[in-house]
């Protein structure tokens, strides 16, 4: 669920700046918010992550305002341990998927 969040970030941070974040041209071009780069460079766990939070808090509150730009990081920051809303992957082990669905509608 937590990793369902974090899509929704993403898909948020590309409605939000009104581009896609992730373009190819060919196998070796890859483009991130119009940066060329080498996928390798990115580390999956932080270093994209970092770059996805830059650009959402340097270019969403212009875009599309402080709530917005403030449910987009909630979203993208939700596996991390300091996050107080999703933070605590405990609270996603519901069997029946109920109160998962109740905490995500609350807080996005």
């Amino acid at each position: 669920m937590q990793h369902d969040i974090y899509s929704l970030g993403v898909c948020l941070l590309e409605i939000g700046l009104w581009d896609s974040l992730v373009s190819s041209e060919g196998d070796a071009n890859i483009s991130l918010a119009g940066v060329n780069c080498d996928p390798s460079a990115f580390n999956r766990h932080s270093s994209l992550k970092d770059h996805f939070m830059t650009l959402a808090k340097e270019q969403l509150p212009i875009r599309m305002g402080d709530m917005y730009t403030q449910v987009v990081v909630n979203c993208l920051t939700c596996m991390d341990e300091t996050n107080g809303d999703f933070g605590d992957e405990s609270e996603f082990e519901d069997g029946d998927g109920i109160q998962i669905g109740v905490k995500y509608i609350e807080k996005v």
